[in-house]
């Protein structure tokens, strides 16, 4: 139904890009009931739309997991809506940021070529060897934000608590680029051996519920989040952005090297804004209808 209650006489997915000018956009049909509420001039290219609503966020110790204590306690958070980047920001895309003079360059040059910087032939991989800051600026550039962790962890894991963007069953490499991080002996080795990131959304059969690609694999994420070890013991149950202050950023999302806890959607680790990783990327959000979310 929409507006007045009229039965859609076509697709949600088509009455969204009629009536807003989207040009790509993935929604779904749940999205109908705010189609009319996005500003005509609202463009969402390359991001999907994760409706409003409730989520259940962190962990809980079970059968098949062992959580760690940052994750925990599972609890109910709501959330408004809010658009989400499909794929983590691409050297392509940073490179137009850096061309406009909105960001720094990254690092970039290394013995081993673990960073993606000045190499053309990555240009679709995802930009990594950028701090917090830089990201930062380049999703200002962008026009858009850092993602909080707990959009983050909804666009990871959807709203029926599974452990993986994917579900609860076990990674596979059709799922998530990674490789173990173990030198078994080559005969022995159920996993690739991984010395650099790969071109984004190579493993779709890992997507979340909302379409988006390598939220468990290839690089970890920043968010705008503070990070604090005991902080869903007493985080607000709406909208919450983290601590006000603090040493250390929170990365999201599992890297291309070292499968393990950190491939679960509610994995949390800190790490410090100012350094810069190889494993380390990140992707942006923007508010649906003017929320605020603190950044800083």
């Amino acid at each position: 139904m929409l507006r007045g209650g009229e039965p859609l006489p076509i697709s949600a997915q088509y009455v969204w890009e009629l009536l807003t000018d989207v040009e790509v956009c993935s929604t779904g049909s749940l999205d109908a009931d705010f189609v009319g509420m996005v500003p005509l001039h609202f463009k969402c290219n390359g991001m999907a739309f994760v409706p409003q609503g409730k989520f259940m966020m962190g962990c809980v110790d079970g059968r098949r997991v062992s959580c760690n204590d940052d994750e925990k306690p599972l609890h109910l958070v709501y959330l408004p809506g809010f658009f989400i980047d499909l794929h983590e920001v691409t050297v392509a895309a940073y490179e137009i940021c850096v061309r406009g003079l909105g960001c720094k360059p990254p690092k970039s040059f290394d013995l081993l070529r673990f960073f993606n910087w000045g190499s053309p032939e990555r240009l679709l991989h995802p930009i990594n060897g950028v701090t917090w800051p830089q990201a930062q600026d380049y999703c200002r550039y962008d026009g858009k934000r850092l993602c909080t962790e707990a959009e983050w962890e909804k666009a990871a894991r959807g709203t029926d608590g599974r452990l993986y963007p994917w579900g609860n069953s076990a990674p596979t490499e059709e799922r998530v680029y990674v490789d173990d991080g173990i030198d078994y002996s080559e005969a022995n080795r159920k996993w690739p051996v991984l010395t650099t990131t790969e071109q984004v959304c190579s493993r779709r059969g890992g997507a979340s519920p909302y379409g988006l690609c390598d939220m468990a694999g290839n690089v970890a994420e920043w968010v705008s989040d503070w990070y604090d070890v005991g902080y869903y013991d007493k985080s607000p149950l709406v909208s919450p952005g983290g601590p006000e202050a603090g040493k250390f950023k929170v990365i999201r999302g599992g890297r291309f090297h070292r499968i393990g806890f950190s491939l679960r959607a509610s994995s949390r680790r800190p790490f410090d804004p100012t350094k810069d990783f190889e494993y380390l990327g990140f992707r942006c959000c923007r508010s649906f209808g003017g929320e605020s979310v603190r950044e800083e």
